[in-house]
């Protein structure tokens, strides 16, 4: 799996493992801008937008007046807050949403709020070698994702499970290696 590093380039600033880390990272006199996990990198980078580097990386929904509607990205305020002013509770799933934040018109909530649809499909890609390990397998998975989101559009969110013989999971913001490749981990020497 590639090593996390922290990633200044787009407003979103956030740690990411795509493989595309700048090679000074590696050559930077001490400085250490490559981690095994996400969370090291968020905090030693981005500790004050923890919330925003740590972001799930999938749908969750949550209450935006009287539907449960969903996204990806939230702000730091918006992240299972305890305060009353900023009360947000995330779920995985539209139904959930509804049963607990509308018991009273669960019916309602879930006539008026969004279906978020997900389906499996397989794609075969005839010249991709297989990959040699568990950070070429990550990598391939990151730039297919890309180019499948692309061209899905804005409201897609692709997420590759196999690579040849090898499965990939993701693992608090982590990808583990399976299959053909299990047991592999990224170290960056």
């Amino acid at each position: 799996v590639a090593p996390y590093y922290p990633d200044w380039i787009y407003e979103t600033q956030v740690c990411t493992n795509d493989g595309f880390d700048p090679d000074w990272m590696t050559t930077n006199d001490g400085q250490i801008y490559l981690y095994r996990n996400k969370e090291e990198c968020c905090e030693n980078h981005f500790w004050w937008r923890i919330a925003q580097c740590m972001a799930n990386e999938e749908y969750k929904f949550y209450r935006k007046g009287e539907i449960c509607d969903t996204k990806i990205d939230f702000e730091h305020w918006e992240l299972n807050s305890p305060a009353s002013w900023t009360d947000t509770t995330l779920f995985d799933t539209v139904d959930e949403c509804c049963a607990n934040l509308f018991p009273y018109d669960y019916s309602g909530c879930m006539e008026r709020s969004p279906v978020l649809f997900k389906f499996e499909f397989c794609i075969e890609v005839g010249t991709l070698l297989p990959p040699i390990d568990c950070q070429t397998a990550d990598i391939y998975a990151n730039v297919l994702e890309s180019a499948i989101n692309q061209g899905l559009g804005d409201a897609s969110d692709a997420n590759i499970t196999r690579v040849g013989d090898a499965t990939l999971t993701k693992v608090d913001g982590s990808t583990e290696c399976g299959g053909s490749l299990g047991g592999q981990y990224f170290i960056n020497d």
